[in-house]
């Protein structure tokens, strides 16, 4: 369950980023997802785990990330 779409923006402290990059966060990493926008954009809290999920991406996540920018809220 997730917090309904546009969301997001309203969110601070989140980080957003794509769609490929939040399959792996949810389905290898076990976070939950915030939020997910109407412009394919997904949400998730700033947390430890997240910043340790994010710092130990496979390489060409990393690189998805490094174009499409992080952001956050």
């Amino acid at each position: 369950m997730y917090i309904k779409s546009g969301a997001s923006e309203f969110i601070n402290g989140s980080f957003k980023c794509n769609k490929k990059i939040a399959n792996h966060l949810m389905y290898q990493c076990s976070l939950p997802l915030l939020s997910r926008d109407k412009n394919g954009k997904y949400c998730f809290s700033t947390t430890k785990e997240l910043e340790d999920a994010i710092s130990n991406l496979p390489i060409f996540l990393k690189v998805l990330l490094a174009i499409d920018g992080r952001k956050g809220g």
